[in-house]
């Protein structure tokens, strides 16, 4: 029970991992994006800023719970 306990909780620290590692690649590809269309297009598109807020969100909370299991 315990070596399945533990299968369990790697398999959810590698997904928190992963999940914080792409939320981190979105936020790169989310801010110039935002930069792009307000500075260069002169029309700033209103969702970059919210989802790049709740990405951050996302990368904190998993990277905390990632950093506590290790």
């Amino acid at each position: 029970m315990a070596v399945m306990y533990r299968k369990a909780m790697d398999a959810l620290y590698l997904a928190c991992v992963v999940i914080a590692g792409v939320a981190l690649v979105l936020i790169s590809a989310v801010i110039p994006w935002a930069v792009f269309t307000r500075y260069v297009i002169k029309r700033a598109a209103s969702w970059p800023e919210p989802m790049a807020v709740l990405l951050t969100l996302a990368l904190t909370v998993l990277c905390a719970a990632a950093c506590y299991r290790l």
